[in-house]
């Protein structure tokens, strides 16, 4: 059950993140990203997602071409 559970959440979060980028695409077509920059320049969080983000896209890509 354990391993289950461990495995779930991992689950979880890969979907979040996969929600979270369909998102982010979908706000980039429906021009709605500016308006999301703009809140996130206003609580100063805006860094903080852009080095997430890297972290991610540079795993991502590092996975992928091993």
């Amino acid at each position: 059950m354990q391993h289950r559970y461990i495995g779930h959440d991992r689950y979880c979060i890969v979907q979040k993140f996969n929600n979270f980028v369909a998102l982010m695409q979908w706000s980039y077509l429906e021009n709605l990203y500016i308006l999301e920059i703009r809140t996130f320049f206003k609580s100063g969080m805006i860094i903080a997602l852009i080095n997430v983000i890297n972290i991610f896209l540079e795993g991502y890509t590092h996975g992928k071409n091993r």
